[in-house]
């Protein structure tokens, strides 16, 4: 916190905030407070996230923030009408203020720029999991928890019964390593449950129903009768998913759970039944989603937990006609474009980057500078993410094929 005048004499306070992004309501509260102790918010640098106020009189105001498109450098007309009035605008993000009661706000400034921003940041952080994960579990699978010390560069490795390490290096620099790999995972998942937190607390407050994104659940009474099957990755390949559960059905294998990560399917062995399974996929979802199905008679089974992309399972019995959540064939393949699209986003520069990880690592190995395992790792990585990609490409011309015919 910084204190003094400024050039008009005017008492001045500065207050860092580095994580308000993360905590937008918790920050509109505290600036409501600054206000009634008098203290207005006049200026905030994106950059230092410094938040610049002037002492003023006491007041009682509430703050909302938002973030707008590009361009937008002030509050809309019906936000003007309402009492709304901008404070500060700096990098799209819109701080606006009223001194109306909460109870008499009838329009606030959207959050929808807020949940976008969040999103986009969400993808991002995902995509860099990818890499990581992608890269250092087939180590763990293949080599075992040892070798990933090796891989990070604070277990020496032995070549021909010698143990290569640099005198030179110290113990603090042979710790650089692992120390910013952990760093980054720890930001990474930090940010993410911090953004998950904010965008929980933003629809609260929009009036988000939790029970209508909740997934039905069936109670079993005969534990010994109850079936696993793993199914991981079939977000590559959905309608292969759907067949293989009307399948089960069919054979009287019955779907009573999907588990939280959505890769272990329970059933239990019953009556053959006629029962239509569609996976859907969705950029975003709201209550709406979820109650216009639910209304015509589609049963959630499983919807993928987080914010970043929605993935859900739903369920219909029928009798003759078989039911259909895409009737529109445009829709049906605009559907499976979406999901190629995102996994092209996603997968090919994954590709691209291990598999020029891949070459400076044979080159590496050749000349006695690399363990051989490290190749044989990327190569795994390279494989998997070729696998994954692969499916979806299929699963985007089965779809076109399809409707083609």
């Amino acid at each position: 916190m910084i204190m003094g005048l400024n050039m008009r004499g005017i008492f001045m306070k500065k207050v860092i905030k580095p994580f308000w992004t993360y905590n937008i309501v918790k920050i509109e509260k505290w600036l409501s407070e600054m206000i009634s102790r008098g203290y207005i918010l006049k200026d905030v640098n994106i950059l230092t996230r410094v938040f610049v106020f002037e002492k003023s009189e006491n007041k009682k105001v509430s703050y909302k923030i938002s973030y707008e498109n590009v361009g937008v450098n002030d509050i809309n007309n019906s936000l003007k009408k309402e009492g709304w009035n901008r404070v500060v605008s700096k990098n799209r993000w819109m701080f606006s203020c009223t001194d109306k009661n909460n109870e008499d706000i009838k329009i606030s400034p959207s959050r929808e720029g807020i949940l976008k921003r969040n999103k986009v940041i969400k993808y991002f952080l995902f995509f860099i999991s990818l890499l990581y994960f992608g890269m250092y579990i087939p180590v763990l699978l293949i080599l075992g928890f040892a070798s990933l010390g090796v891989v990070l560069g604070f277990i020496p490795v032995e070549y021909d019964n010698s143990i290569v390490v640099d005198p030179s290096i110290s113990t603090n620099e042979t710790m650089i390593g692992p120390v910013v790999f952990f760093s980054i995972l720890i930001f990474i998942f930090y940010t993410i449950l911090k953004l998950n937190k904010l965008d929980k607390e933003i629809r609260k407050e929009l009036g988000y129903n939790k029970k209508k994104y909740m997934y039905d659940v069936e109670e079993v009474s005969n534990k010994d009768k109850q079936i696993k099957k793993f199914k991981p990755a079939w977000q590559y390949a959905p309608d292969k998913l759907e067949k293989w559960l009307d399948d089960m059905e069919s054979k009287g294998y019955n779907l009573y759970k999907v588990n939280k990560i959505g890769a272990m399917f329970y059933f239990t062995k019953g009556q053959s039944r006629k029962i239509k399974y569609i996976v859907d996929y969705q950029n975003s979802t709201d209550e709406g989603y979820f109650e216009i199905h639910k209304e015509d008679g589609w049963k959630l089974n499983f919807k993928s937990i987080g914010s970043i992309t929605t993935w859900s399972i739903w369920s219909k019995e029928y009798d003759d006609t078989v039911p259909e959540i895409y009737t529109n064939n445009e829709d049906l393949l605009k559907y499976a474009k979406k999901t190629l699209i995102i996994n092209t986003i996603t997968l090919l520069p994954a590709l691209v980057i291990f598999t020029s990880l891949l070459c400076q690592d044979i080159y590496f190995v050749m000349n006695g500078l690399t363990p051989i395992y490290s190749v044989i790792i990327k190569i795994v990585v390279i494989i998997e993410f070729a696998i994954f990609y692969n499916s979806s490409l299929k699963y985007y011309f089965r779809t076109k094929k399809k409707i083609i015919h």
